[in-house]
């Protein structure tokens, strides 16, 4: 008992790519249902809701290789 056990998922790295990639698709999924809610009046606070998680998107793509 008490020994170390080692994690051979994969390394850092490959898991916060994966968690990355996890986080675009979600954010793309709101984004997709936000846009289906806009109205012709009252939702500027949409567009720039949808603003920020395009730019969400863009930062966790920065580290993310292949999205």
């Amino acid at each position: 008992m008490g020994g170390t056990t080692k994690r051979t998922e994969g390394t850092t790295n490959e898991r916060n790519n994966m968690t990355n990639k996890k986080q675009i698709a979600a954010l793309r999924l709101t984004i997709k249902w936000f846009k289906k809610q806009i109205k012709p009046r009252d939702c500027g606070w949409m567009y720039t809701t949808i603003d920020g998680l395009e730019y969400r998107i863009a930062e966790l793509k920065k580290g993310v290789k292949g999205v």
